[in-house]
């Protein structure tokens, strides 16, 4: 996913599987001034609630960008994997001598990321429950003895669970 069109992918499972592997992402929400407010927190991706799936995520209701979260609020997630600066010097076929000519080439970067749009919708204390069990379940996998929510203390969860807010994104866009 890139803003190069050859190299581009609209493809929602490209987006899943990005989401799964490197589920970390930059979240941004313009406010009415136009100031970018922005946060960061691990998604999870849901299919089927729209062409383009769901991104879902959670935060502390102290965070500063909560009060600019507001149901049908814009959202952009930003999802960043694996990056790499990539050395001309790389391409010894093309540059075999210590003294080919290499002035018509420069490095450059690999990356692979996605951005995605969306408007945001507040999430039930159940779909947060949800949220959360999915991103455990998610973060765990391959663990050989994974945590899971349901070891957690039920009183210690919920004053915990007061204290965060949860949101869903149906993917409107993503390049």
């Amino acid at each position: 996913m890139t803003h190069y069109a050859h190299f581009k992918q609209n493809d929602p499972r490209v987006l899943k599987a990005l989401a799964e592997a490197f589920s970390f992402a930059t979240i941004a929400v313009a406010d009415e001034q136009r100031h970018v407010h922005i946060a960061y927190a691990p998604v999870t991706f849901k299919q089927g609630i729209s062409p383009n799936g769901t991104l879902e995520f959670h935060l502390a209701k102290a965070n500063p960008i909560v009060p600019f979260l507001t149901d049908g609020a814009e959202v952009t997630f930003s999802l960043q994997g694996p990056h790499c600066h990539i050395s001309p010097s790389w391409y010894e076929g093309r540059f075999p001598e210590a003294t080919s000519d290499r002035s018509q080439t420069a490095p450059t970067y690999n990356y692979l990321h996605a951005t995605a749009t969306g408007v945001l919708k507040p999430m039930s204390t159940q779909q947060l429950d949800g949220q959360l069990q999915d991103l455990v379940s998610q973060e765990e996998a391959g663990i050989p003895r994974p945590w899971a929510v349901g070891e957690i203390n039920q009183g210690t969860y919920q004053q915990w669970r007061e204290k965060i807010i949860g949101f869903s994104v149906p993917v409107s866009s993503c390049d």
